[in-house]
C-alpha cells in the first residue's frame, strides 16, 4: 500500500511510513523482547510467506471459491498463482500507460494499488475486505457523478450487496425456516471472493476511460 506514495513521489509521506514503522518496531521490541521477534522472523515469518491456499470455508481467496464449487477436486495453488502473475503483469502495464493521467487521480491510483492486493494473498478473510471501502467509495462517487453503463452499475451493486453477506448467515434459525435460504446465503458469502475481482475489473475500466493529457 506504501507503493502508492512512491507512485506519487509523496517523500514525507514516505518518511511518516518509516518513522511510524521503526516507532511501532520499537514498541514492540520493548513489550515482547528481542528474543521473541527473533523467532518470529525465523521461525515463523517463512511459514507465512510459503503458506498454501487454504480450503477452509472462510478462506475468500479465488482459487479456494473455485474449489467451493468444485470446479476442481484439490487446491494446491496453481491458480492462485496464475490469477496474481496475470493481474500483477496487467496492474504494471496500466500503470506505465496512464500514470501521467494518474497523478491527477490519485484517489483512483490508490483504489488500484488496494484491489490488487487483495490477488497477492495466499489466504485471506471476510475482515480484510474492509480495505475494499475505498474503491466502493471512489466507484460510487463518480458514478453518481457521471452515470455509468449499466452492466458496470449492476455489477457494483452485486459486489457490494456479496460483502454485506454475514459470514455466518446461514446458521440463523430464522434463515434456516425459508426454503433453500441457507443455501443461498452461504453461496452469496463464497460470492465474496468475486467481489474483488468485480471491483479490479471496475477501476481498470475508470482508468482505461481516462483521457490522455495534451
Amino acid at each position: 500500500m506504501a507503493g502508492n506514495l512512491l507512485r506519487e513521489k509523496n517523500y514525507s509521506g514516505m518518511g511518516g511510513f518509516i518513522a511510524g514503522a521503526i516507532a511501532i518496531a520499537l514498541l514492540s521490541l520493548s513489550i515482547f523482547g528481542l528474543e521473541e521477534h527473533r523467532f518470529y522472523v525465523t521461525r515463523i515469518l517463512p511459514i507465512l510467506l510459503n503458506e498454501e491456499v487454504s480450503t477452509k470455508w472462510n478462506n475468500l481467496n479465488i482459487e479456494k471459491f473455485i474449489f467451493s464449487l468444485g470446479l476442481i477436486t484439490e487446491s494446491n495453488g496453481w491458480i492462485f498463482q496464475a490469477t496474481r502473475f496475470i493481474t500483477l503483469s496487467a496492474f504494471w502495464v496500466i500503470l506505465a500507460r496512464h500514470h501521467k493521467q494518474l497523478r491527477e487521480h490519485p484517489l483512483l491510483a490508490f483504489s488500484f494499488f488496494i484491489c490488487t492486493m487483495f490477488f497477492c494473498f495466499p489466504n485471506y478473510w471476510p475482515q480484510y475486505q474492509i480495505y475494499l471501502i475505498i474503491p466502493v467509495a471512489y466507484l460510487l462517487a463518480n458514478y453518481l457523478k457521471t452515470p455509468p453503463k449499466r452492466i458496470c452499475a449492476i455489477s457494483l451493486g452485486i459486489a457490494i450487496l456479496t460483502l454485506f453477506i454475514p459470514h455466518n448467515l446461514w446458521q440463523n434459525p430464522l434463515v434456516n425456516q425459508v426454503f433453500l435460504m441457507p443455501l443461498l446465503s452461504m453461496f452469496l458469502y463464497e460470492a465474496r471472493a468475486l467481489a474483488t475481482v468485480v471491483l479490479w475489473l471496475l477501476i481498470a475500466r475508470e482508468i482505461h476511460r481516462l483521457k490522455m493529457p495534451d
